[in-house]
């Protein structure tokens, strides 16, 4: 992949932050160095797909082959770059029907044991793309006794809706999930072990108390926010929608370490969510629009992001958005860094360099790439790569 020549980069410098009187509320990094590229515009339209929609859900081939959940076709194709260019390749079909039929999916990932595609009930192995897909049903396993009420969650489901799967323990052959019951609100921390085929389940690392803080839910309306999921070596992280505080958890020895850092660019916890009325009526239009606007103000509060991996393995990086102030004001996207050791080195305000960089980016070689906030044309995706540094 070419490199961005050093005139066209932004280059943009976290200084120093020093401690204070008040050091709970401050953060001393080191510096960190950003550098943002020009807007770059690639024709996107090849497999049907448009600028317009959500990025598919994609996993990784190598470190910069991707193979995509083309929802418009239901095809699984194929993204690479030629330079700074995005490419697309056509693939196959799904099959809806006989041996080879998946039953619909919400994220997939490339693993030793085959490609696996799973859905809020199901985990599917392809093992190699020509072969019956084998089917594993949560209902089907001891571990939920016939519950109907099971379902798959990873990750948060209001502002960040992380793309790509990071769940999969590479050197133990296992994906992880939070399982959890939509009648009884009960969840386990559980994992599919691919060389058993079959689910287990883990200790609860997480927070039941901050998780069950932080649910909304009134009549049919709901906003459930299940941590996120991240697997690095033998580290396996658990972070929070709705709370900058993670857990680091070591797979082999099974050691919980607990993480929290200070911040000087942003808060580090949502507010409590504003009781609803239980006199509102959803069927009431006026209700309604209060319900949804308690949501939305909700939503508009910080939200942080799951982990990624820096650049030339200088460790690992996550998005934080801040509080939206007003509906005309920005939206503040800042990015923290960590070390190897999930130790917090940095952060930088990635609006004030770059406002059109949205909250959809990923590591591809060795930069990590931003789609654009605003898509000027469907047929063509706006896209910048960052290079980090520090």
């Amino acid at each position: 992949m070419k490199s961005l020549g050093l005139q066209y980069l932004l280059p943009t410098l976290l200084g120093v932050f020093h401690i204070s009187c008040s050091e709970e509320k401050q953060f001393s990094g080191q510096e960190i160095f950003v550098e943002v590229s020009p807007k770059i515009t690639a024709y996107f339209a090849d497999t049907d797909m448009s600028a317009q929609y959500p990025f598919p859900f994609s996993t990784f081939l190598d470190s910069e082959l991707l193979l995509s959940h083309n929802v418009m076709r239901s095809s699984l194709d194929t993204l690479y770059f030629e330079g700074d260019t995005l490419k697309i390749k056509e693939g196959h079909y799904l099959e809806k029907d006989g041996p080879r039929r998946t039953e619909g999916i919400n994220n997939l990932i490339n693993t030793s044991y085959g490609l696996v595609l799973f859905n809020a009930k199901t985990i599917m192995i392809d093992k190699d793309g020509h072969s019956d897909v084998e089917n594993f049903r949560l209902i089907e396993s001891r571990l939920f006794e016939d519950n109907v009420f099971y379902g798959l969650a990873a990750g948060g489901v209001s502002y960040y809706l992380d793309l790509f799967y990071k769940g999969y323990d590479k050197q133990r052959a296992c994906i992880y999930f939070f399982a959890r019951d939509f009648k009884s609100k009960e969840f386990k921390l559980i994992k599919f072990d691919l060389e058993e085929k079959r689910f287990k389940e883990v200790p609860m690392w997480a927070s039941v108390d901050l998780i069950n803080a932080h649910e909304v839910e009134f009549k049919n309306v709901a906003k459930n926010h299940m941590p996120f999921i991240f697997i690095q070596n033998d580290k396996l992280v658990l972070s929070y929608n709705y709370s900058s505080e993670f857990s680091v958890i070591d797979l082999k020895s099974e050691k919980v370490e607990e993480r929290n850092f200070p911040s000087n660019l942003f808060k580090l916890k949502k507010n409590p969510f504003k009781e609803i009325s239980r006199n509102y009526e959803l069927s009431d239009s006026e209700d309604f629009q209060k319900v949804m606007d308690l949501l939305d103000e909700w939503d508009k509060d910080v939200a942080f992001g799951n982990f990624e991996k820096l650049p030339k393995g200088k460790g690992f990086c996550r998005l934080v958005k801040s509080p939206q102030i007003s509906e005309e004001a920005p939206v503040q996207l800042n990015m923290e860094f960590f070390d190897n050791y999930f130790k917090k080195t940095g952060e930088v305000n990635l609006t004030e360099k770059e406002p059109d960089l949205s909250t959809l980016f990923f590591l591809v070689g060795d930069r990590l790439f931003f789609k654009a906030k605003k898509q000027e044309d469907e047929n063509y995706l706006d896209y910048y790569f960052v290079d980090v540094d520090f």
